[in-house]
């Protein structure tokens, strides 16, 4: 593993990325990153270079919203937040809010964290604004690069 030149380019720019940021869900997708990039389902070196860089240009509230439109039924029953029932149409906003309680009321800061998701190419290119049916609201809007990033920043276990 460690004569793997996937592993050292990951060792050494997360050493990097570390020097900069305090935040515990940052260093532990840059850990999780150093530990999955030798797993036998890594991605290519370029890949990995490009999924440790946006480690390092997210925010917690990136991660955490893409986490959370990977599988919404999945999140919301892990965090145990009762799936939306919602009987008419509504807007994928109500997702974020429930699902991400720190995020209600600040629509237009997790409008431009989901934007700043959707230009890296992580979705599939899904707005949160507008009128969705009912069963939309808890869709996976992640694209297989998307799951891809998250698997690679989460635990290997």
């Amino acid at each position: 593993m460690v004569s793997d030149p996937r592993f050292s380019d990951a060792v050494v720019l997360a050493a990097r990325m570390v020097e900069h940021t305090s935040q515990a869900e940052k260093l532990d997708a840059l850990r999780n990153a150093v530990l999955n990039s030798v797993g036998p389902d890594a991605p290519d070196a370029d890949t990995q270079a490009i999924f440790m860089n946006l480690v390092d240009r997210f925010t917690p509230s990136h991660l955490r919203l893409l986490a959370l439109w990977d599988n919404p039924r999945s999140w919301f029953a892990s965090h145990d937040i009762p799936e939306l029932q919602a009987g008419f149409a509504s807007s994928r906003t109500v997702t974020v809010e429930v699902g991400l309680p720190e995020m209600a009321g600040r629509q237009q800061f997790y409008v431009l964290v989901w934007s700043e998701i959707k230009a890296a190419g992580l979705t599939i290119g899904a707005d949160l604004g507008g009128l969705v049916s009912p069963t939309s609201l808890m869709d996976k809007l992640t694209s297989d690069l998307g799951s891809q990033f998250l698997k690679f920043i989460s635990s290997p276990s």
